[in-house]
């Protein structure tokens, strides 16, 4: 991935550059011109795709009519082998002047080949006169394998300062081949911006927000009609509240829940009193339609769209015919959910939405006697728009409240939760604002992959310090550069930064940081407390060891606080027969190169002190004569609200022994740094014994990371799957407990000390070699 990254990178680069000299109006866009001495008039294929073998030629669609479309693919030397092209990209530039201060709307069609395993993306990007990128979108989220052709749409704003649009075609994950044709260059003006400002909610507002909340949950992920799996969910979640809130009673809401829903979940009822008891589906046949199927949502996981080849996560709906028997793993039709929701005290909403509906060659019943549909100059979504907001908690929260999987082991008010968001999103002013709010809602999951994302940049300053926990204590772990007085040492425990009080910053960060285990919120609340709004001077008040205070003006640097990352040789022999390697920094070419001496020494300590993601798992294959099962993986089955009945889909691998052996002792050192795949290697050491465990617990966040996607561009991420030990018992917010416990002192960050690493030293170098591990039979 680094490494793809990296070209992806130098690509955009060039790309910049040949933008300045390819402006000019699009041109060739139906690929009807002639090519030229192999050259398409309008496109070019970027040298580094070039290189590595990729051509675009032009073909025919029609050959009776004279039609041609451009293929795309990779072209191999004969027996060499699959892979090593990170990508293909065929491309061109034009003049961003016309389309400056307009919306530019760009059509495609695109196809794969009949066996191809690729994935087609088309693109967009706009660059600014100021070196900035402008708005960009490489359908990344919505790839293209369809081996028929398909419509694909792009549309976002040109800045005012722009130089040049590029569009393209990049082919990823295989050798294609991928087809363009058809493309279409429109413009249009921008659509107004929502902008509503911040307003409190009122006790009857946020009343009326959450059971609107849990209404849009219900049926979104639920109701499985035509018109529900189509909506655009943004802008109906955004409808729907500003319908709602102004609700002055409970019959009102139920009155105007009723009307906003009827377009997309017309057998759903709401009363204020009473929805008459238990469901009869066949209230769902007053147009007297003769049903062939039902149709109901399975999801695993959660992934809105359609289904992906080879995605651990998805959301789709289910027809069977009528006639077939039941499916004891999916609700039958006249499954219903009848809830009765507590508005203010003494006032009570009721709902009933069948879960199960029927289908005819028409669609799904019942239908709607009206539609929805957004204004055709409906007003783009912002995070300065209080709907908008409040729009990004209700989607948020539910997601997470249908297809979380820990709810089980966190034990938090999750209702809570909401009331605390909406309330906030209501007056939020501003992106950052609205971050914070997003990070509180997310902290309440205890997830350590938990993540907001925005894509307005955020500002990237930070103290000239790394600092670490010790206990309770924010300690100096080093300083270093022009910006910090040589008075500042390794060691110093921070009371205060710009006037507040470490307890309080800390207590803010718990508040805010997403963390299953105590470890793993201080590794990233270190992180958090050094991060700066500006670049203008913060004032540190600091203690030495020796109980000095110590007062110091320090200038903020960009882009991110010093690492907390091991310097030195990541393979070593720092005692006789005693080997270290540090897992956060080898890859499988370091290791291969000194296996056979790994496997003679008398001892080895691995340091997995973070996230290593450069080498293979088979490094565990070493350690053991038996295949060794990894820990047990469980994804949700939601096939109903709320997480009743959740089941789950039961997965896991298996690593196979691999020669030379170690046959010395072995130690892993690991902290709370060590989250994810790092525990599952640990989770293997752990449970076959492999080798002792020196340090402190790990994050206790385990499993394949979901992300939702919100309103204005704004993302969380979460933990899709549960992940139990090997004898499965829970490993969320526990992880892996070390056999050797030891932590970090005061003394030793000012002596300079790696103590954990000194124990671990020793731990391999005092006791005796137990010959090879063996898996348990």
């Amino acid at each position: 991935m680094p490494r793809l990254r990296a070209q992806v990178w130098m690509v955009v680069a060039w790309l910049f550059i040949v933008a300045r000299a390819f402006a000019a109006p699009p041109q060739n866009l139906d690929f009807e011109q002639e090519p030229r001495d192999g050259v398409i008039p309008g496109w070019f294929i970027p040298p580094v795709c070039e290189k590595a073998g990729w051509s675009g030629n032009v073909i025919e669609v029609n050959p009776a009519q004279r039609s041609l479309c451009l293929e795309m693919m990779l072209n191999r030397p004969e027996g060499s082998p699959a892979g090593g092209a990170a990508f293909g990209n065929i491309m061109q530039v034009f003049d961003a002047t016309p389309y400056r201060g307009k919306r530019i709307v760009v059509h495609m069609r695109v196809r794969v080949g009949a066996k191809a395993t690729a994935r087609a993306q088309p693109w967009v990007r706009v660059d600014r006169v100021s070196d900035k990128m402008g708005f960009f979108d490489n359908c990344a989220d919505r790839p293209v394998t369809d081996r028929e052709w398909r419509k694909v749409t792009i549309a976002g704003n040109v800045d005012d300062d722009a130089a040049s649009i590029n569009i393209g075609l990049m082919v990823m994950g295989g050798d294609g081949p991928a087809y363009l044709d058809d493309v279409s260059v429109t413009s249009m003006e921008k659509p107004a911006v929502r902008a509503d400002g911040p307003r409190e909610l009122t006790p009857r507002g946020l009343a009326n927000l959450e059971a609107t909340t849990r209404a849009i949950g219900y049926v979104r992920h639920y109701y499985p009609s035509d018109e529900a799996a189509a909506v655009d969910w943004d802008r109906f979640t955004v409808d729907a509240i500003l319908a709602a809130e102004p609700a002055e009673n409970p019959t009102e809401l139920a009155e105007t829940l009723a009307r906003t829903f009827a377009p997309i979940a017309p057998a759903m009822r709401f009363s204020a009193s009473d929805v008459g008891g238990a469901f009869d589906p066949k209230s769902m046949l007053t147009e007297g339609g003769k049903p062939t199927h039902t149709i109901v949502w399975k999801h695993r996981g959660f992934a809105p769209g359609a289904p992906k080849a080879g995605a651990i996560y998805t959301s789709e709906r289910i027809e069977r015919p009528i006639a077939d028997p039941p499916d004891e793993n999916l609700p039958e039709i006249g499954d219903a959910v009848i809830r009765g929701w507590t508005l203010l005290p003494g006032e009570t909403l009721h709902v009933r939405m069948p879960i199960v509906l029927y289908k005819d060659a028409q669609g799904t019943l019942p239908r709607p006697v009206s539609s929805y549909a957004p204004a055709a100059n409906a007003p783009e979504l912002s995070v300065d728009d209080r709907a908008t907001r409040l729009a990004g908690v209700v989607l948020a929260w539910n997601v997470l409240e249908h297809h979380y999987p820990y709810f089980d082991v966190i034990k938090d008010d999750w209702n809570a939760a909401l009331r605390e968001a909406l309330r906030s999103a209501a007056t939020d002013t501003g992106d950052a604002q609205y971050l914070l709010t997003l990070q509180k809602l997310t902290a309440h999951l205890h997830d350590g992959h938990g993540y907001v994302g925005s894509r307005v940049q955020q500002a990237g300053f930070a103290l000239p310090l790394a600092l670490t926990f010790v206990g309770e204590e924010v300690v100096v772990e080093n300083a270093a550069g022009a910006a910090v007085p040589q008075g500042i040492l390794p060691g110093d425990v921070v009371l205060s930064i710009g006037g507040k009080l470490i307890a309080e910053i800390v207590s803010f960060a718990r508040a805010h940081e997403p963390a299953a285990t105590d470890g793993f919120f201080k590794s990233r609340a270190a992180c958090r407390i050094a991060q700066c709004d500006t670049s203008d001077p913060v004032q540190v008040v600091l203690g030495s060891p020796e109980g000095m205070e110590k007062v110091a003006k320090l200038k903020p640097v960009a882009p991110s606080p010093f690492s907390l990352g091991r310097s030195g040789p990541i393979v070593s022999e720092p005692r006789a027969g005693i080997w270290y390697v540090d897992l956060d920094r080898a890859n499988d070419k370091d290791l291969d190169a000194v296996m056979s001496k790994l496997a003679t020494a008398k001892g080895v300590v691995f340091d997995m002190r973070g996230y290593p993601n450069h080498f293979s798992m088979g490094l565990l294959g070493h350690l053991s004569d038996k295949r060794l099962l990894c820990a047990r993986w469980e994804i949700p089955i939601a096939n109903r609200p709320d997480r009743d009945e959740m089941m789950w889909d039961h997965a896991r691998w298996d690593l196979p022994p691999i020669q030379p052996r170690i046959t010395g002792k072995v130690a892993f050192i690991t902290d709370g740094r060590a989250i994810s795949a790092a525990e599952t290697f640990l989770g293997i050491v752990e449970h076959y014994k492999l080798a002792e465990i020196v340090g402190e617990p790990t994050a206790g966040t385990n499993g394949n990371v979901n992300v939702i996607k919100l309103p204005a561009g704004h993302t969380i991420s979460f933990t899709g799957m549960k992940v139990l030990k090997h004898d499965g018992s829970q490993h969320h917010g526990i992880g892996i407990v070390p056999t050797v416990p030891v932590h970090r002192t005061i003394a030793g960050i000012a002596a300079g000390k790696d103590e954990m690493l000194e124990r671990a030293l020793d731990v391999v170098s005092n006791a005796a070699s137990d010959g090879p591990a063996k898996a348990p039979e």
